[in-house]
């Protein structure tokens, strides 16, 4: 592709490769001959600095970069921002980390206001997004970007962890054997076994959620 660098790979439940890159997304359909770059709805200019990716069950492909939060339909070729309630919107645009969980929330984390849950996606509706870290009084800060989550349901990153059930966010310390140094925003991955492995400047942070 040429998006330069390279940030995320997502592969789609249709065999699609979904490429994140520094200079839009790029998308390698099953059986196509080349990687294309996915276009902005209506003829506008492309997103770039793209940070995340992740695929909703309903097949559509969720894109956050350094502009905001977009998606692409399933089957689609186009991109669409995803439009948000007045007063109700993301606390910044910068999106560096997506996640769906087991329930099909999608939790968004931004470069300066940390976490938030969005609202029930009804198609071309307008939604709304809950600022979790800001309502426990992380700011300034993200989460983490690298979203995971563990068999509980709790969301985590190599900075935080919050567990919606209880509504409890708590901070990843050295004291908790997270010292890994600078934590990198792209290095991740969850083993089959549920440990969460995360990248950083000191080595690789192992978290046992089960412990």
């Amino acid at each position: 592709h040429a998006g330069g660098l390279t940030r995320r790979l997502l592969v789609s439940r249709d065999g699609s490769l979904w490429v994140a890159t520094q200079d839009g997304v790029y998308c390698l359909r099953p059986g196509a001959a080349e990687v294309v770059r996915i276009g902005q709805a209506g003829g506008q200019k492309a997103h770039t600095d793209i940070n995340a990716l992740a695929e909703a069950a309903d097949g559509s492909v969720w894109v956050g970069g350094g502009s905001g939060l977009l998606r692409v339909a399933a089957g689609s070729s186009e991109m669409r921002p995803v439009e948000s309630r007045n007063g109700a919107g993301l606390g910044n645009a910068s999106v560096i980390g997506l996640l769906f969980d087991h329930q099909q929330t999608l939790w968004v984390d931004t470069a300066v206001t940390g976490l938030h849950r969005m609202s029930r996606w009804d198609d071309g509706q307008p939604v709304s997004f809950e600022h979790i870290s800001a309502r426990h009084g992380v700011v300034s800060r993200p989460f983490g970007g690298n979203l995971m989550e563990d068999r509980r349901g709790r969301i985590w990153t190599q900075m935080y962890v919050y567990d919606p059930a209880s509504d409890r966010l708590e901070e990843l310390t050295a004291a908790d054997g997270a010292d890994l140094g600078t934590g990198w925003f792209l290095s991740r991955t969850k083993t089959a076994d549920g440990r969460m492995l995360f990248g950083g400047s000191k080595g690789m942070l192992v978290v046992n959620p089960e412990h």
